[in-house]
């Protein structure tokens, strides 16, 4: 039982927001089918083995990241290695936590419209949100605080293996929803939309999209894996932890689309972008029986799933402070959490007070996003497979990879180092390549 609830924590960290909220939108923005095609075909040959490696890196070592490598040294960048994906942490977290403030409130309407029995408008619930950034900030605080709260006490274990039992309420809670929505009569055009592989909507940038939300909603390159890796029970086969989480990441992200698009296409007032999400399915919900009730519970449990997410982070930050710093738990946790809210001040803010400034014609908030999930993270992937293949020993490597395994047989192993020694860096440098293309085409 302990086993399956850690799984299960396993899979709330490495799925949920980052499927439901990011994955339709860039669905969305690169023309659909073709993508998720070619996004399913990265989580198989780079989400996957960057997946394993980094379980691996956390069971061989049994220490956090900055240990590991230090540990493990092999040449110059090793040693930057694990600043970088603290620094990746602290961003991702403040970005996230803004997403999660999101969550957070319309939570906090439905949960209003359910005792009150008010009327619920989604639309003016959006436009609330995104003209006060002193909301966003407030709620990012506050989620923030929590997150300090849980890992300064060291109860996270226990929080992390509750909401991953949670999880199975969401996923059917998902499926009924899907199910609502292709009875829709958008659904036809939306299906088609999602599944039809239409590659000459793909942008030169496409490539870099779809590794980008692989790592981002398998959560790779900021190294929780790594922590998770290094608690995993000791009779886990690691490629097979993998395996299982890759592939219940890929059907949520797949039942993500199949319950936004059908009403993307039915919402008049809905357009593509990052509250796509929330201004898709509040709207839905309105349009139910007892609909309060749905939203409440609906935005409960998708908030549970990234406040899990967001205390692995956390906790992969407050590990690495004290083995580096030798500081206390709760200063690590407090000196983190500040740090972090610090960074999400300006993602706050992006859709309010400073909704007017584009960059390349793209919002602060955007901009934010791509820069960090499909330039930073690819970044920190990568130099992670290739200190994976070369620093730790492949006798250690091996070991770890066959655990369990009945037959001992080397194929699968010596394809996940091929792919971690070639096919991530080529891949990587493809998709940088190709989106640089496209800035001058």
């Amino acid at each position: 039982m302990a086993r399956l609830g850690f799984f299960l924590a396993l899979v709330s960290s490495a799925s949920g927001l980052g499927n439901l909220w990011r994955f339709p939108y860039v669905v969305a923005d690169n023309g659909g089918g073709g993508f998720v095609l070619l996004y399913l075909l990265l989580v198989l040959i780079i989400g996957l083995p960057l997946l394993i490696g980094e379980l691996l890196v956390g069971r061989v070592t049994g220490k956090s990241i900055l240990a590991s490598i230090e540990f493990y040294k092999k040449g110059k960048l090793s040693p930057h290695l694990g600043n970088l994906s603290m620094f990746v942490c602290l961003l991702v977290l403040g970005y996230f936590s803004v997403i999660s403030s999101w969550v957070l409130f319309f939570f906090f309407k439905f949960l209003i419209a359910f005792v009150t029995g008010d009327f619920f408008d989604p639309q003016m619930a959006v436009t609330e949100l995104t003209n006060n950034g002193w909301i966003q900030i407030a709620l990012t605080a506050l989620h923030i605080s929590l997150c300090i709260a849980i890992v300064g006490k060291e109860v996270e274990e226990g929080l992390e293996k509750f909401v991953g039992y949670l999880m199975p309420i969401f996923a059917v809670m998902l499926c009924i929803l899907v199910w609502q929505s292709m009875s829709l009569d958008s659904s036809e055009e939306a299906l088609r939309f999602l599944f039809y592989p239409n590659f000459s909507q793909l942008k030169w940038s496409s490539l870099s999209s779809a590794l980008g939300q692989v790592l981002f909603t398998l959560s790779i390159g900021f190294t929780t894996m790594v922590t998770f890796g290094s608690m995993l029970p000791k009779d886990t086969n690691v490629p097979q932890a993998g395996i299982g989480i890759s592939l219940i990441d890929s059907v949520t992200s797949l039942l993500a689309g199949m319950l936004i698009f059908p009403l993307l296409v039915a919402t008049p007032f809905s357009d593509k972008g990052p509250l796509m999400l929330f201004k898709t399915v509040p709207e839905f919900f309105s349009s139910f029986s007892h609909g309060p009730f749905w939203g409440l519970t609906f935005f409960l449990l998708l908030y549970l799933g990234a406040f899990g997410a967001s205390i692995g982070i956390l906790e992969t930050l407050v590990v690495n402070f004290k083995q580096g710093h030798y500081m206390s738990r709760i200063r690590a946790s407090v000196i983190t959490g500040v740090i972090s809210f610090l960074i999400s001040l300006l993602p706050a803010l992006a859709t309010s007070y400073l909704k007017d400034i584009k960059i390349m014609g793209m919002t602060i908030l955007v901009l934010w996003d791509s820069l960090l999930v499909n330039w930073i993270l690819p970044v920190i992937a990568l130099l992670m497979a290739l200190w994976i293949y070369y620093a730790i020993p492949k006798d250690k490597k091996f070991q770890e990879f066959m655990r369990k395994d009945l037959v001992k047989d080397d194929y699968m192993f010596k394809h996940w180092l091929f792919m971690l020694k070639w096919v991530v860096p080529l891949v990587t440098f493809a998709a940088f390549a190709l989106s640089l293309i496209g800035l001058f085409v």
